[in-house]
């Protein structure tokens, strides 16, 4: 019994170390260094401004004032327009009908380019 080797977690966990995680100073300057920082600040941001954008075009009052105050800066009334309307934030069935949709209508397009092709030739 004292001859047969045992395997215990301790010598294992030395054997193959778990890497650590980067600490937020590490990640962020990282990030400043490869030209990410906006992308990563996006990226963190339009989820909260879906949210509040979502919530604030269900009551009426907000999404005039809203609207209101967009219109004295346009760029940035088209850039949330597309966000919040964008085809991500469909509901997993209205996508794939989008999809559907935009499949006939490219199949559609198509054929209709090769009856005029074959049309004149």
């Amino acid at each position: 019994m004292l001859n047969t080797p045992q395997s215990t977690r301790a010598v294992d966990a030395d054997a193959n170390p778990q890497p650590q995680r980067p600490s937020l100073p590490q990640r962020l300057y990282a990030v400043v260094k490869q030209g990410r920082l906006l992308s990563v600040i996006k990226k963190r941001l339009k989820p909260l401004v879906i949210r509040v954008g979502q919530s604030a075009m269900r009551q009426p009052l907000l999404k005039r004032l809203a609207l209101g105050g967009l219109n004295y800066m346009p760029g940035l009334k088209v850039r949330l327009h597309r966000i919040l309307w964008s085809e991500v934030n469909l509901s997993p069935r209205a996508l794939a009908i989008y999809s559907e949709l935009k499949a006939a209508i490219e199949r559609q397009s198509l054929a209709k380019s090769e009856k005029q092709a074959g049309s004149r030739g």
